[in-house]
């Protein structure tokens, strides 16, 4: 998900993370870079949780793999 930086903190991200959540099947799972602090912190407040540190061979990042699911604690 990416939400344009004028328009970040507005709740835009929020609404389309609920919409995801109510339309899925009960998890959901995503991947950011290591170095990106705020959606780290966006994610998790929202409940995901680190499952798994990678690397982005096209961007030549490290990324984080979260997890989401509307049953507590039921990680793959």
């Amino acid at each position: 998900m990416y939400v344009r930086r004028g328009c970040q903190r507005h709740g835009i991200g929020s609404l389309l993370l609920q919409w995801a959540k109510q339309n899925s099947s009960g998890s959901l799972w995503l991947f950011t870079f290591k170095k990106n602090l705020v959606a780290q912190a966006f994610y998790e407040h929202h409940g995901f949780v680190a499952v798994q540190h990678g690397f982005e061979p096209m961007w030549q990042l490290e990324d984080i793999k979260y997890f989401w699911s509307a049953e507590p604690k039921s990680a793959p």
